[in-house]
C-alpha cells in the first residue's frame, strides 16, 4: 500500500490544497509559501497525540471550521486486501481516510475523529456509523429482517456486541447491499490494528526542529527510522524465528493460551492462582483470581534504541549540535537505502511501506553532497516513497515534472499547489530534446522556483540580460532579478522554445519569450532553395509555432526584429578577441546606465513593466 493523494483543508496557511503523490515527489516554492505545512499536515494525520495543538494551527486561526486531512492510499497487495481490519474500507481499489480536528465551540475542547470513504449500506440497520440511532431496537431488527443466527449470542440473545460481530460477518459474506459512497465514521477508530497496515510515516524536519527530532524516541522521525531499520535487520535473521519461538514458549509457560487452555503453564502459578481463589471465595463466593504475567512483545524491543557519537567527547546525539544531528539523520537514511536492498525483510515488517518526508535535504550539504543525497533518496523511492520540500535545483529533475508540485501563496492569501501529472509532449523528438536539455544543464531546473521566467535563445542573452538588470537595479529595485525571483533560461536555440513553453504553460509559471524574428529575404514558395535558405525558412516558421503556443494567461513574447545581436552592439573584432559573452561584459562594464542604448533600455523595461493587455511586442533594432 502506498500514498496516492494528500488533501488538506483549513490548516495553517492552507485553505484547500490537493497534491498527487508518486514514489518520489518534490514540493518547491518560495519561503513562507506553505511547503512545510503540507508535510506537517501528513504528520498530523498520523499523530497519536495532539499535545501542544492549539488555535494557531487553524487556517487564519478560524476555529469555526474544522481541519480536515484526507490521505488516499492505493497499490494494495493481495495480502493487504485480505486483512480483516482494512478490507472493508477498500473502495475502487483505494483506501481513503479523513481525519477531522475541531474545537467544540461550547466547551472549547479539542476533538478528533476519523472517517473512511466507503459505499454506504442501503439500509440504515447495516450502517455501523449510525449504530446509535438503532441500537435500542436490535432484537426487533434481527427478527423483522430474519437475520442469521450469528447476530445472536450462544444464548440466543441479541446484544450490541453480538450484533456488531454479526454485521461484520454479514459484510464479509457480501450480503450487505451498498449504495453511493460517502464518509463513514471511525474506520476501526484508526485503531492500532488498522493503522499498523498503513505505510509508516517519518518526517525529518528542517534545522529549526532538528534538535527535537534527532532525539531517539518512539515518536521522533529519527527514532522511528532507527527502530524500523534495526527491526528489519534483526527480523530478517533466521535466528529471530528461534527467539520468537522461545518467547512464545515463555508466554505459554506463564499464562493461559488465548483459548483458555493452560496445559503448558507452570504448575506453581496454577497452584498460586487456585489458592488465592479459594481464599477470596470464602468472603466473595462468586469471585475467583486469574493471574496473567505480562510478557513483552518481541517487536517492542525495537522501540527504544540509543546512539552515542564520539567526536572527541562521547555523548548522546541529543547533546550534539544541529549540524552533527542532521548529518546522523542523513547517514541513517543512506544506510537505510543500502540495507533495504540487501536484507530480506522479516515476516512482521514486509507488509508495510514507509513514507520518508524531508524538509530541505540540502541543509549542511555541499553541492556534491547534495548530488549523493539525491541519489540515495531515489534509491529509497524504488521500494518506498520520498516526499520532500527543497530550495535546491539539485533535487529537481526538470524532465521529471510530474514529480514536482509547486506550492504558492499570493501575498497573504491561502496556500495552493500546481502540478501537471499528464504527458506534456506528444512529439517524441520534443521529449528527447527536453530530456537532453534537462540532463546536461542542471540550471534549467531553476525555472521551477521562479516567480517569472525569461526564455532566451542562447548563452549570450542568458548572461547579458541579468548583467544589465544588475546595473539597472541600483536605481530601480524592480530590476533586481534575485530579489524578485526572476530566472533567465537559455533554451539552446529557437526550435526549443516550444518545449519550455509547454512546461511553463501547464505548470502556470509566468514567462516572457525573447526571440529573433529572423526575417527571410526570399519568397516562401521559392523553388530550389539552397540549404541556407531552407534553414532560414525553418527559423522563420518557428515564429508561428511560438505564437501559437503562447498562453495569454501566463506568457508574453518580445520579438526582436531582425535579431538581438545588433542590439547588444558588440563589434566582430571584440567577439573574435573575447567571445560574445565577455565582449558584451567589457562593453557595458564601462558605460553608465544613463548611456545605455535606447533599445536596450526599452527591452529591459518590457521585462518588468508590461501592461496586462499586451501579450506580444515587436522591438525593432
Amino acid at each position: 500500500m502506498k500514498l496516492r493523494e494528500i488533501e488538506i483543508s483549513n490548516y495553517r496557511s492552507i485553505e484547500n490544497l490537493k497534491v498527487n503523490i508518486d514514489d518520489f515527489i518534490v514540493l518547491i516554492g518560495e519561503n513562507n509559501s506553505g511547503k512545510s505545512s503540507v508535510l506537517k499536515g501528513v504528520e498530523l494525520f498520523y499523530s497519536e497525540s495532539l499535545k501542544g495543538f492549539n488555535s494557531e494551527n487553524f487556517h487564519f486561526k478560524d476555529t469555526s471550521k474544522a481541519i480536515e486531512i484526507i490521505l488516499t492510499f492505493d497499490r494494495l497487495t493481495d495480502e493487504e486486501k485480505e486483512q480483516k481490519y482494512i478490507k472493508h474500507w477498500i473502495f475502487n481499489d483505494q483506501v481513503k481516510i479523513k481525519r477531522v480536528i475541531a474545537i467544540d465551540l461550547d466547551t472549547q475542547k479539542l476533538k478528533s475523529s476519523f472517517y473512511g470513504w466507503q459505499a454506504k449500506p442501503l439500509y440504515e440497520h447495516f450502517d455501523i456509523s449510525r449504530f446509535d440511532d438503532f441500537k435500542a431496537n436490535l432484537t426487533q431488527i434481527v427478527a423483522e429482517y430474519n437475520l442469521p443466527d450469528y447476530f445472536k449470542t450462544p444464548q440466543n440473545k441479541v446484544t450490541q456486541a453480538s450484533y456488531k460481530e454479526g454485521l461484520r460477518q454479514h459484510i464479509e459474506a457480501g450480503l450487505v447491499e451498498l449504495g453511493e459512497p460517502g464518509w463513514i465514521a471511525n474506520p476501526g477508530g484508526l485503531s492500532e490494528n488498522f493503522s499498523s497496515l498503513l505505510p509508516q510515516f517519518y518526517l525529518v524536519p528542517a534545522v529549526k526542529d532538528a534538535q527535537d527530532d534527532s532525539k531517539i524516541t518512539q515518536t521522533s522521525g529519527l527514532g522511528k527510522l532507527i527502530n524500523d531499520l534495526t527491526n528489519r535487520i534483526v527480523t530478517a535473521n533466521p535466528k529471530f524465528a528461534q527467539v520468537k519461538t522461545q518467547i512464545d514458549g515463555l508466554k505459554k509457560f506463564l499464562n493461559r493460551a488465548a483459548d483458555g487452555t493452560d496445559v503448558d503453564r507452570l504448575e506453581e502459578i496454577k497452584d498460586l492462582e487456585k489458592n488465592l481463589s479459594d481464599i477470596i471465595s470464602e468472603s466473595m463466593p462468586e469471585s475467583k483470581v486469574e493471574i496473567e504475567i505480562v510478557t513483552p512483545e518481541l517487536i517492542d524491543l525495537f522501540k527504544e534504541t540509543k546512539i552515542t557519537i564520539d567526536d572527541s567527547i562521547p555523548t548522546s546525539i541529543d547533546n550534539k549540535g544541529h549540524g552533527l544531528q542532521r548529518a546522523l539523520i542523513f547517514s541513517y537514511i543512506r544506510a537505510y537505502a543500502k540495507l533495504l536492498n540487501e536484507i530480506k525483510v522479516g515476516e512482521e515488517t514486509k507488509k508495510r511501506n514507509f513514507i520518508l518526508a524531508i524538509e530541505e535535504p540540502e541543509l549542511f550539504l555541499h553541492p556534491n553532497g547534495q548530488r549523493k543525497m539525491m541519489s540515495v533518496l531515489r534509491d529509497i523511492a524504488k521500494n518506498d516513497q520520498v516526499l520532500m520540500c527543497s530550495h535546491s535545483s539539485f533535487f529537481v529533475d526538470m524532465f521529471q515534472y510530474p514529480k514536482i508540485a509547486i506550492v504558492k501563496r499570493d501575498g497573504k492569501g491561502p496556500t495552493y499547489s500546481v502540478q501537471y501529472t499528464g504527458d506534456i509532449f506528444e512529439d517524441e523528438d520534443q521529449k528527447k530534446s527536453f530530456r537532453y536539455l534537462s540532463f546536461f544543464d542542471i540550471s534549467t531546473s531553476e525555472l521551477f522556483f521562479a516567480r517569472k521566467v525569461i526564455l532566451v535563445e542562447g548563452d549570450t542573452e542568458k548572461q547579458i540580460i541579468p548583467y544589465w538588470a544588475s546595473k539597472l537595479s541600483s536605481v530601480d529595485k524592480r530590476y533586481d532579478f534575485s530579489a524578485n525571483n526572476i530566472c533567465v533560461t537559455a533554451c539552446g536555440g529557437k526550435t526549443n522554445f516550444s518545449v519550455f513553453m509547454k512546461v511553463l504553460n501547464n505548470l502556470k509559471i509566468p514567462y516572457i519569450v525573447i526571440h529573433d524574428i529572423d526575417p527571410i529575404d526570399f519568397p516562401e514558395d521559392k523553388a530550389n532553395k539552397t540549404d541556407k535558405e531552407q534553414h532560414s525558412l525553418r527559423m522563420f516558421k518557428e515564429n508561428i509555432k511560438i505564437e501559437a503556443l503562447l498562453s495569454t494567461d501566463f506568457g508574453k513574447i518580445i520579438k526582436v526584429n531582425p535579431e538581438l545581436e545588433p542590439l547588444i552592439g558588440v563589434s566582430n573584432s571584440q567577439v573574435e578577441k573575447h567571445g560574445k559573452v565577455r565582449a558584451a561584459y567589457f562593453k557595458y562594464d564601462g558605460i553608465n546606465t544613463d548611456n545605455y542604448p535606447e533599445k536596450v533600455l526599452a527591452l529591459m523595461k518590457l521585462l518588468i513593466d508590461w501592461t496586462p493587455e499586451q501579450n506580444s511586442y515587436e522591438l525593432t533594432v
